[in-house]
C-alpha cells in the first residue's frame, strides 16, 4: 500500500480533506496492529532519527503525566 502512487506521494501539508483515503487506511492500520499486540495505542511515526527521539519522548512525558508523576522531566 505505501508504494502504490497517489499514496507515498502525499505531501505531509495537504489538505485533511484530501487526505481522507489514506487517514482511514492508517487509522484501520492502528486498529490491527493494537490488537495484535494487545495495546491501548500504538504509533507509525518514523523509527528513526530526531522525529523518533521527538515522538519517543513526548510519549514518555505522556506517561509520567497518566501517572501523576510530573516531576519527572
Amino acid at each position: 500500500m505505501a508504494q502504490m502512487p497517489g499514496f507515498a506521494a502525499i505531501h505531509p501539508f495537504q489538505p485533511e480533506e484530501l487526505s481522507q483515503g489514506a487517514l482511514a487506511v492508517i487509522g484501520e492500520l492502528h486498529e490491527w496492529l493494537k490488537a495484535i499486540m494487545g495495546m491501548p495505542a500504538i504509533t507509525t511515526q518514523p523509527a528513526a532519527g530526531a522525529q523518533c527521539e521527538l515522538t519517543a519522548i513526548l510519549m514518555t512525558r505522556a506517561y509520567h503525566a497518566q501517572r501523576g508523576t510530573r516531576a519527572r522531566r
